[in-house]
């Protein structure tokens, strides 16, 4: 434990103030928790006495997924102490359990002049003590401290609540020999079941183009892959795939000391140019007249020759399509051949042939 300075004379009003309102105090809001876990037990200050972490109609909770800390710590010397991000959130962060290193700040509504709403205008007799209580950080001796929560959910450490409330224990040996702590009431949770999750950007893509994967997850210590691509057993980082010339589904799967986890799915959608060309009437007599008309998908232009010589270039619209049409003179027999390019320049091409019927005197050729 750091070496810590004796709390400062203004903590005794303080602790008048609220042993006036202790029998009577009037719990504060509650906020729902949802995918949480109670956290539950005794911390312990020589200058507050215990605190409790869990009683009729209160409690802190932890976000099974996030590790945010919510809800509020009660002392009959001390009143509240809020663990909500919604009482104020310090500079340096809110409560929450981070790779089991609780971290962040909490609030000891005390310090405030309305102490069961825990804010407003601070108390005249707190110094200008603003109530926060540091869950992890440097002592003025240089050594640091701070609360793990472990494999069994079980908090140890000290926070401290600068020097008016001073060093608050989280697990230990009472006077009278018996063990004191607060835990955490899932230890599956605990003990670091694995999270993963994956995501490609771009998740959409023109035929030839290359995406970009990025994993990571939580609780792990070694990850794979599924879908054509490597890990290299990381367990997190990014790769790119491609190019592409077809949707692809991938997926990671991660494991630790707390089991395993599949990632989402995160599907990369390859767009591949439909190209057509077709001339109605498609015979005609020398010096007829036919109808080229043409059609694109995902593309971004398009070149129609005629008989190997530009006739047609064409933009595709917002919709990235190229469709119309024209009429064209024939005297002979003529082929159109449509060329269009996409995003990673992937060509896809259609021809259509136009046959020309000459009329003689032995009849049609």
């Amino acid at each position: 434990m750091p070496s810590i300075p004796l709390p400062r004379l203004l903590l005794l009003p303080l602790l008048i103030a609220v042993l006036v309102l202790g029998g009577s105090a009037v719990l504060p809001r509650m906020a729902e928790a949802v995918g949480s876990m109670s956290v539950t037990g005794y911390a312990w200050s020589q200058y507050l006495g215990w605190i409790s972490f869990s009683g009729t109609g209160y409690g802190v909770s932890e976000d099974t997924t996030t590790g945010a800390l919510s809800g509020y710590a009660w002392s009959s010397n001390f009143g509240w102490i809020s663990f909500n991000a919604s009482d104020g959130t310090h500079p340096a962060g809110a409560a929450n359990v981070i790779t089991k290193a609780v971290t962040g700040w909490a609030r000891a509504c005390a310090a405030f002049a309305d102490k069961n709403a825990c804010s407003g205008a601070l108390d005249a007799n707190s110094g200008g003590w603003d109530g926060w209580i540091a869950l992890a950080g440097t002592a003025s001796d240089s050594s640091t401290y701070g609360v793990t929560q472990n494999a069994n959910c079980t908090w140890t450490g000290y926070a401290w609540g600068s020097d008016a409330i001073g060093a608050i224990s989280m697990s230990g040996t009472a006077t009278d020999g018996s063990a004191y702590g607060v835990t955490a009431a899932d230890a599956s949770a605990c003990a670091g079941v694995p999270t993963a999750t994956l995501a490609a950007s771009p998740d959409t893509v023109d035929n030839g183009q290359s995406s970009t994967l990025t994993w990571s997850s939580t609780g792990s210590t070694s990850c794979t892959a599924a879908g054509g691509f490597s890990t290299g057993g990381a367990t997190s980082g990014s790769v790119s795939v491609g190019p592409l010339s077809s949707t692809q589904n991938y997926q990671i799967s991660c494991t630790g000391t707390g089991g395993s986890a599949n990632s989402n799915v995160a599907t990369v959608t390859v767009l591949t140019p439909t190209v057509a060309i077709s001339a109605t009437p498609d015979r005609v007599v020398s010096g007829g007249t036919t109808t080229v008309s043409w059609n694109a998908t995902n593309v971004n232009s398009c070149g129609i020759t005629r008989n190997g010589t530009t006739w047609q270039t064409l933009t595709a619209d917002g919709s990235r399509v190229v469709s119309g049409s024209a009429p064209d003179t024939i005297t002979s027999q003529t082929t159109y051949i449509i060329t269009c390019t996409n995003n990673a320049g992937a060509s896809a091409t259609a021809t259509a042939t136009q046959v020309v019927n000459i009329q003689g005197s032995f009849g049609e050729f």
